[in-house]
């Protein structure tokens, strides 16, 4: 028979078309993967931004206060099944080398949240100072 005679059909062949796939496959593999990374950051950070607002909940408590008083109380708090603990802490406040009677009306108060994130255990803390406040 003549070359010329002959028909070609235009296509793949089976090799080519096994390639597309395995590229396909890598490809949608790594973006599943992608997939799940994002939606356990998101879930991280979900869980660090609630921490953050209990923390900042309790400092406020405490800073409402004309002049808080010294001591330490805990707590829990349950949300979506998710067990944070916290603890507050206010103690009477002295700069090193100086004088007593400065600082002697400040008060450090802190704020700490404790969570369970997989295996680890996280904890995010707040500080600040309060000074003795007495309107004329």
């Amino acid at each position: 028979m003549n070359n010329r005679n002959q028909k070609h059909y235009g296509g793949f062949t089976l090799l080519e078309v096994l390639a597309a796939l395995a590229v396909v496959a890598i490809a949608l593999v790594a973006l599943l993967r992608l997939q799940l990374i994002s939606i356990r950051t998101t879930e991280q950070t979900n869980l660090h931004t609630r921490a953050v607002l209990l923390a900042q909940q309790k400092l406020a408590e405490l800073t409402v206060q004309k002049y808080p008083p010294i001591g330490t109380h805990t707590g829990m708090l349950i949300q979506d099944g998710i067990e944070f603990c916290w603890q507050t802490d206010v103690r009477s406040f002295a700069l090193a080398g100086d004088r007593q009677n400065e600082t002697a009306s400040l008060r450090e108060v802190c704020a700490a949240v404790r969570w369970q994130n997989g295996r680890q255990e996280k904890q995010y803390r707040l500080a600040t100072l309060i000074a003795q406040r007495e309107l004329p």
